[in-house]
Order: structure tokens, then sequence, then C-alpha cells
């Protein structure tokens, strides 16, 4: 009779379905570990619940009572082991062929043990495929191919992909997308690094959401995605949103928590047709110089609108460190209704914290936490929406100042030793200001105030209009200001004093 395996499985007849599961799929692993030999089964079990299961088990593998469709789904879930598929963990061999075929033979979850798997041509993840790697630095995907590749790309339209706990290293390779989601909905992507060493530094993108490619119309955006825990280091672009414009096809409501960019040129790009995508503690390292935490709208066509609206940072760090210079933590070009609670470090940031490009933007609400070395306040750089915040300070010097740079609705002037006069306000960078903002300045220098109708000296969008065709002078001391900006005349208009 050849060998005899004699397998006792026991089941309590108050077990749970979640148990009775589990004891099914540890039965089922058994016998298939012993697959080829004669098998005895001494099953235990009891009560009418069960007694079908036992009953059901012959001698060479479990067969289940269920509907067909439940069988059929727990036999196709059963985790492919890759390397039993014949990846080699070691990383001397190229496993792109034992990869490429375990992967497309229909199998819905690949469990990736941990170990170095080389590869020298992409590879593509059919819809609703769950990859699942043993440990994040543990399992490594080795790029020994060429420049400007794609390394993991899913299938065009696919639903329900994972993939989770992996490392993806293009080595040297210059222009390569580590991760590129193209016209998916409903993935999750979690605990995945990607990283460029050498001369593959400060180039491609590490992940890349894109919608468009395989279609036109409502189906096919990438939509809903669940992108959590991402690290990328030394790539060109950490994480790169973009639609097209037939259709249109749009990255659109996807979910994006707790990822590091670091060494990027530009952390988030935020190219064309996305919306409506929500970030939540997002950090951005840069080390060199002309470098972006995000940019909105970074198309061919930047002072032309290409569908990038809504795309809130609810948490947004951003670090200049090392040769870091001109750097803008949020670059706007044509763009509008986005929010972001922006961080710095306590070191002095090198560059713009917020950037209007030509006054592009058309609305915005920033919320800057800017902690340097001199303060430790928030600051609210809003365009269309209205100015909120704490009062901020303004130098002015004895005479005329022309052009004063606002940061806040309401603004405390300080440092004149004499009478001294305001011609006009500027919101902080190159932000232009939008109509119905509102400004309130406070006196506090016990200096004669004048507020100058018309300064000549100003740039006329940011003169002042008092309405009375002449100079208003306020009582020497404190004293009191409000203005409104009317977008039709490009003017403040002095609304009061006191």
């Amino acid at each position: 009779m050849g060998d005899q395996v004699l397998i006792t499985s026991t089941l309590s007849e108050n077990a749970s379905l979640q148990d009775t599961i589990r004891w099914l799929k540890a039965f089922a692993d058994t016998v298939q570990s012993a697959s080829g030999r004669n098998l005895i089964q001494n099953v235990s079990a009891s009560g009418a619940a069960l007694s079908s299961i036992k009953n059901a088990l012959n001698g060479q593998i479990p067969v289940f009572t269920g509907p067909s469709s439940a069988v059929a789904q727990y036999e196709a879930y059963q985790a492919v082991n890759i390397v039993n598929a014949g990846a080699d963990p070691t990383g001397a061999a190229d496993s792109t062929s034992a990869l490429t075929a375990v992967i497309g033979s229909g199998a819905k979850h690949l469990y990736w043990p941990d170990g170095t798997y080389k590869i020298s041509t992409g590879l593509s993840q059919p819809s609703g495929q769950h990859w699942q790697g043993s440990s994040r630095n543990g399992v490594i995907i080795s790029w020994a191919g060429g420049n400007n590749s794609d390394i993991i790309a899913t299938a065009s339209q696919s639903l329900y992909n994972i993939i989770e706990n992996f490392t993806i290293d293009v080595g040297t390779a210059t222009g390569c997308t580590a991760l590129h989601l193209v016209d998916t909905q409903h993935a999750r992507i979690s605990g995945v690094t990607m990283q460029a060493t050498g001369a593959g530094s400060a180039s491609g993108v590490a992940l890349r959401i894109q919608s468009g490619s395989g279609g036109t119309g409502q189906n096919f955006n990438s939509a809903f995605n669940d992108i959590r825990h991402i690290r990328s280091i030394l790539y060109g672009v950490g994480l790169q949103l973009d639609g097209i414009s037939s259709g249109p096809t749009v990255v659109t409501d996807n979910t994006i928590f707790n990822c590091d960019f670091e060494q990027a040129l530009t952390g988030v790009r935020l190219a064309q047709w996305c919306d409506n995508n929500k970030f939540y503690w997002v950090r951005v390292e840069v080390e060199v110089a002309n470098t972006f935490g995000v940019i909105h709208n970074d198309s061919a066509t930047p002072a032309s609108d290409v569908g990038v609206y809504a795309n809130d940072f609810f948490a947004l760090g951003v670090d200049a460190f090392g040769a870091a210079s001109n750097v803008a933590a949020i670059f706007f070009n044509v763009t509008k209704q986005n929010f972001g609670l922006l961080y710095h470090s306590p070191d002095l940031f090198p560059g713009s914290l917020v950037v209007d490009n030509s006054g592009r933007s058309s609305s915005h609400h920033i919320v800057v936490q800017n902690i340097d070395n001199t303060t430790n306040a928030a600051q609210v750089i809003s365009k269309n929406w209205p100015l909120t915040g704490g009062t901020t300070l303004i130098t002015v010097a004895n005479g005329l100042n022309s052009n004063l740079v606002y940061i806040g609705s309401l603004s405390r002037l300080t440092g004149a030793s004499a009478a001294f006069s305001v011609g006009g306000f500027t919101q902080t960078g190159t932000v232009a200001t939008a109509d119905g903002s509102r400004l309130s300045i406070y006196n506090g220098t016990g200096q004669q105030m004048t507020i100058v109708n018309e300064d000549v000296s100003s740039t006329a969008a940011n003169r002042i209009k008092t309405l009375t065709g002449a100079n208003v002078v306020l009582r020497a001391g404190p004293s009191f200001a409000t203005f409104s900006y009317n977008g039709t005349d490009a003017r403040w208009i002095l609304e009061s004093t006191n």
C-alpha cells in the first residue's frame, strides 16, 4: 500500500465559522504537503453542523459541500509561494520568467518570502491580484533592466489590487517608474519603499497614479485607491497624479496617508486632470536648489485650466536641508479650491512657502505653521476665501510706506519713530490679492498715520482708494483702519478709520 500518513485533526462542536475555515485551510495545506501518498484520515468532529465536513473528506483532497462558487473562491485564493514557483530569493538568478509565469497563472494571492528577487523586465499585476511580502525591508525587488522603464504596473482597468510589504530598488537606472497604477480603482498599496542609488538619483517617478491610458470615460478613472505608508528615496518625483483631457479621465477620490518622499526634486506632482484627492500627513524632503514640495498643475500648459482642483493636504511637511535653495513648498499654476496645512522644520526655510505663479490660482486656503529661528506662529495665506488668523506684525518706516507686505487679516504696525504714511498693500510672496479680501491695521507706533489715496509709488493693484479723493490723516497715537479689496477696480477700498 506504500507509505501511509495518519492525519488527525480535531474540531470542536462549538467552533466559530472563522475557526472552522481556519481548520479547513490547515487540513487542506497538510493534505497538499503529503501529495502523492496514501492517506488515512482520522478526523474528529462532532455535531450535525460538522458531520458533513467530516464525511466529505476522502483519501486525497478535501471536498467541501458548500456552494460551488464559495469552494472555487477558497481554492483560488490559496497563497502561492513564489519561491516554490521558481523565483530565486538570493538575487543570483534572474527571476523575471518565473515571476511572470506565476503572476499570469490565475492565482489570486502571491506570497513573497524575504529575499532579493532580480528582474530585468517589468512586471504587470492582473486585476484583483494580491501580492503579500513577508516584510517591507526583507522583500526586495531588484531592477536589472534598462532606463525609462516601469518596474511594476497594474493592468489597465484593474480593480481591488493589493500590494503590501515590499522594497523596490531601481539601482542606478534613470527615468524609471517604480510603481505605476494604470486606470486602477479600489487598490490598496501599503508598506512599500521605492529607492534609487548612484547615477539614478533624482530621476524618474516613485509612484505614479495615471488614468486614461486604457480608454476614455468615467469607467477608466483612477479612483478610490488607498495609498498608505509609502516611502521614496532619491527620485525626481515622489508621487505623480495625471489624467488626460479626453473624456476627461481623471485621477480622483484617492486617499494618501502617511507618506515620506525623501531627497526628491518634486515631492508631489499634481500634473493634470486630478481632483478631490485627499492627503493625510505627507512629508517631503529636498536637498538641492530649485525644488518643490508640491506642484498644482505641472502640465505642458501651466497657464491653462487642466482640471487640477480640490486636492487637499490636511498635514503637509516640507523640509529643505543641505544645498537646498530657491525652494517652493507649495507652487500653484492654474488651479482652484485647494486647502493645505503646511509645516516646516525649525530650520529657516530657504525659499517661498507658497507661490501663486503669476496669480494663476483662483482659490486656495493655506495655513502655515511657520516654525523657524525667530517665530512660532500660524500664518494664513488665502485667495478668494476670507483671511483669518492671529495678529501679525508689519514694520513701517518714517515717511511713505508703499507696497507693504501683509500676511494675516489683522496686522499691527510697528517700528516708526515719527509720522508715517501707508500707500498700498501686497500679500506675502507672489500671491495676488483676491476680490473681497479684508484687512485691518492697528497703528501701535504712537505716531501719526496717513492713508495715501492712489499712491503712485505703489504697484497699481496694491493702491488704496480713500473714496474722498484725498489722503486721510489719522490722529497721533493709536489708530485703526479697515480695508476691503475690490477686484473690479483692483484697489484696496478704505472702509473706516478710528
